[in-house]
Formats: structure tokens, C-alpha cells, sequence
């Protein structure tokens, strides 16, 4: 199924952005053929209980 995916989006995207939870699931997505091109974080802004 991944294969399927990754083959459309080749055929029909001129960039697909995936965010991964963690690094096993990036291993993943490198495996059907994407390649790591940046890191992101994501600011929590809400109070410390």
C-alpha cells in the first residue's frame, strides 16, 4: 500500500511533506522513498500545572 502512495505522489506532487512521530516511523517513510530533508519542533505554549 505504501508503495501505491508513494508512486502517486511521485506522479502527481511536486513535494509531499510527512511529519513522524518519532524515528522509527521515519525509517519507515526513508524505506518507500523519501528522504529526510529537515527537523521541526512544535512550541507548547500553555502553562505548567
Amino acid at each position: 500500500m505504501a508503495s501505491a502512495l508513494v508512486a502517486h505522489a511521485a506522479e502527481t506532487a511536486d513535494m509531499v511533506f510527512l511529519a513522524a512521530g518519532d524515528d522509527d516511523v521515519a525509517r519507515i517513510y526513508e524505506r518507500v522513498g523519501f528522504a529526510r530533508l529537515a527537523t521541526s519542533a512544535v512550541a507548547d505554549l500553555r502553562p505548567l500545572a
